[in-house]
């Protein structure tokens, strides 16, 4: 008998082990392909916001006439946010690079998805759960579905909030009273919707029935509303509450899902919120023990999404892809809590939920990579593009038109500064001699609309190597001036086996119709596509025309 137990025993250590092998290696996968797909689209450049908030904030800081105005500063509101982490962060690595750099701000964003990662994780470890929980898990996580965080600096702020909040909710589950509440107020300043943090840490210890931690946490939350809105600015006109609020509500939280309609999608995240906030309810009114992390997460998301719906459903846009984050996370607390108080009744509901989450997760995962990889492409290119033109013609010449006039000749003004000073390094392709090839009708030119012009790529041309690079440009007929354009890559899905072998084909490229005068002057433009590698720089030279206006 003893034998015949040693042999079972063995066989369960074998199991259990292989089990793990499986997890790791498809946990590391989803983890490697995602950070592959950062290193590959961060480019050192600004993008639209970062003007702002990076070079000129750190413009007026290093201007500033006192450390008191410094903190005037980095208290000062951008848009609806107090982004003071992320202030402190750029500040923090401008005294210690001595340089801005848009690359590292990317990376120390993603720093804050890693340690979410970490959190959610250790949480399902700690929590004795299936070890096969951990595949839908980082599979969601590691989704490309809100690509602009991943590979924009944009990810500083918007990932930073969400790590701090989930963070402080779970200090609050394992009674860790004082970090909690430090580490809600971090979560605070680090973007808008971190003012909910603390609300929703009093709510919880009200429901717990702490009375003396729910009023110190409500007077903590009523200081901290009080001083984030001081000398706070907000344009009213644009809070609305209609039927479309909610539906932009919905839509924010099914967001990242692909299904095949809006409408299948949009009726699938009704029954889920409808089964969310059914069964919170019968857990909490039932008193049956129930996780602060899961219920204050889950509070947190939504209150995301309402507040997101109240001040943008007016706008009448699709959902930006740095939401989808939290779509993400709806589902991934939606699996942890059906897991935690409904898989103990039955082994075939584990086994279905498991699996059926394994499923969206792949799915979905799959997915978010081939639909955003070439957006993503796209946004590397943009960036690339006016450093080119930066380099060539000293001033940027594709900076969106919402910037302003104003701000365009200042933040020109600001990049020579810091060029001349060393603080913003111009890493880009060297602009030198390209071999030049005519070619007829190459490509394709859309009506306007939107204010933009399409112009697509008939002529298929394969890259010489696999580091092949595109630019589309624009050539003045009369002064001969000519500008570089981001292009739309057809990137072949070999990337998630081998990036290095993946063929890159330029399918389009997009032009404003019209620039500010002193960026892109007015005129006729002829349109060119430049091939560029180590070995050979190329443009194909088309005879088409197209109309560029000014401001």
């Amino acid at each position: 008998m003893k034998k015949a137990d040693q042999i079972t025993k063995k066989l369960h250590y074998q199991e259990g082990l292989l089990k793990l092998l499986v997890v790791s290696f498809l946990c590391f996968f989803a983890f490697t392909i995602y950070v592959i797909s950062v290193h590959r689209f961060a480019v050192n450049s600004p993008y639209f916001d970062d003007f702002f908030w990076s070079f000129g904030f750190i413009n007026d800081f290093l201007e500033a006439d006192s450390f008191i105005e410094q903190l005037k500063l980095i208290y000062q509101q951008f848009n609806q946010h107090r982004i003071i982490y992320s202030k402190l962060v750029m500040v923090s690595l401008l005294k210690l690079t001595g340089e801005i750099n848009f690359r590292t701000y990317v990376w120390v964003g993603n720093i804050s998805l890693f340690l979410l990662a970490g959190l959610l994780n250790y949480y399902c470890i700690s929590r004795k759960m299936d070890i096969f929980i951990l595949v839908p898990v980082n599979f969601l996580l590691f989704n490309f579905s809100f690509f602009h965080n991943s590979i924009l600096s944009y990810g500083l702020p918007n990932m930073a909030v969400i790590f701090f909040s989930f963070l402080a909710f779970y200090l609050a589950d394992k009674n860790h009273f004082t970090p909690a509440i430090l580490v809600g107020i971090a979560a605070t300043f680090s973007n808008g919707n971190g003012l909910l943090v603390l609300p929703i840490l009093s709510f919880l210890y009200l429901l717990r029935g702490y009375l003396k931690k729910f009023l110190i946490v409500l007077g903590v939350s009523l200081i901290t509303i009080f001083a984030y809105f001081q000398n706070y600015e907000f344009d009213t006109g644009e809070l609305t509450l209609d039927l479309s609020t909610i539906s932009f509500g919905i839509d924010f939280l099914g967001g990242f899902y692909e299904a095949e309609s809006h409408m299948i999608r949009w009726w699938l995240t009704v029954l889920l919120i409808a089964m969310n906030v059914s069964l919170w309810l019968r857990v909490v009114v039932k008193n049956v023990k129930y996780s602060d992390f899961l219920l204050g997460s889950f509070l947190f998301v939504c209150g995301t999404a309402s507040k997101v719906a109240l001040v943008r459903a007016i706008h009448n846009f699709s959902i930006p892809s740095w939401y989808n984050q939290y779509s993400l996370l709806f589902f991934v607390i939606t699996l942890l809590f059906l897991y935690e108080n409904f898989s103990q009744t039955s082994p075939k509901f584990k086994i279905a939920l498991l699996l059926l989450f394994a499923l969206i997760g792949v799915k979905n995962l799959y997915k978010s990579y081939t639909r955003n990889i070439p957006r993503a492409s796209h946004v590397s290119s943009g960036l690339k593009a006016d450093l080119m033109n930066y380099q060539k013609n000293n001033k940027w010449s594709l900076m969106d038109s919402q910037i302003g006039w104003s701000n365009y000749h200042r933040f020109n003004e600001i990049t020579h500064d810091f060029v001349d000073h060393g603080i913003f390094n111009l890493a880009s392709h060297q602009i030198s001699e390209w071999d030049t090839v005519k070619v007829n009708s190459m490509f394709t030119v859309d009506s306007v609309s939107h204010d933009y012009i399409e112009i697509f790529i008939q002529e298929e041309i394969l890259p010489s190597n696999s580091d092949t690079e595109y630019f589309a440009s624009m050539i003045n007929t009369k002064t001969l001036e000519s500008y570089f354009i981001g292009v739309l890559y057809n990137i072949d899905h070999r990337f998630f086996i081998n990036p290095a072998t993946q063929e890159v084909v330029p399918t389009m490229f997009i032009s404003a119709d019209k620039y500010f005068q002193e960026a892109v002057s007015a005129g006729f433009y002829r349109l060119a596509l430049h091939e560029v590698s180590e070995v050979n720089q190329k443009v194909y030279l088309s005879d088409q025309n197209i109309y560029i206006d000014n401001w």
